[in-house]
């Protein structure tokens, strides 16, 4: 039985340990396709460790580079000594112009987009007349109380907290979902 190709690679390259490397020496002289197999593998590793291929690369690169040089670039529709047209032209502009454009741009872009972003003040006044300074309630009890009256018709509420920095723990906090949340008609 032949060994794995992998084990006759390593042989090959001479990284196999001794006490294969024997067995496998004394097995590819007895097997010709491990032979073959072994002489395959030491020509390809000569080929590659031959310093010939990096003098024919150089060679050709000089060769492609020395072709590119004695063309010349002549655009397609474009007859010989005629000017290109303004859109194939290139601009060539100092860095402080083009920085000075990009500048008066952004400053104009915020000049003229401000109004569409400020607020409204109208409304802010309109939402200012509507809503109540202060609920007149003790406890949360009496804020959903005051909430159910409104008929749903708040969508704002500024509750004022205490003017005192000392707040009470009253009862135990609980978490309420609004889906769970469901007012009741007669509280």
């Amino acid at each position: 039985m032949c060994p794995d190709r992998q084990i006759v690679s390593l042989f090959a390259d001479g990284e196999l340990p001794s006490p294969w490397r024997e067995k496998l020496l004394a097995h590819a002289d007895a097997c010709p396709s491990c032979t073959t197999l072994l002489s395959n593998y030491r020509s390809v590793s000569a080929a590659l460790a031959r310093p010939a291929a990096d003098e024919a690369m150089e060679a050709a690169k000089a060769r492609v580079w020395r072709e590119l040089s004695a063309v010349r670039v002549v655009r397609p529709g474009i007859a010989a000594g005629r000017s290109t047209s303004v859109w194939h032209r290139s601009l060539v502009l100092p860095w402080p112009a083009a920085v000075a454009a990009v500048l008066v741009v952004a400053i104009a872009a915020a000049f003229i987009g401000a109004p569409a972003f400020a607020p409204n003040d109208r409304a802010i006044a309109r939402l200012g007349s509507d809503v109540q300074p202060v609920v007149p309630v003790a406890d949360m009890d009496g804020v959903l109380r005051y909430l159910e009256s409104q008929e749903s018709s708040a969508d704002i509420l500024i509750i004022r907290l205490p003017d005192s920095k000392d707040f009470l723990q009253s009862g135990e906090p609980a978490l309420v979902r609004a889906a769970d949340y469901v007012r009741s008609v007669g509280r």
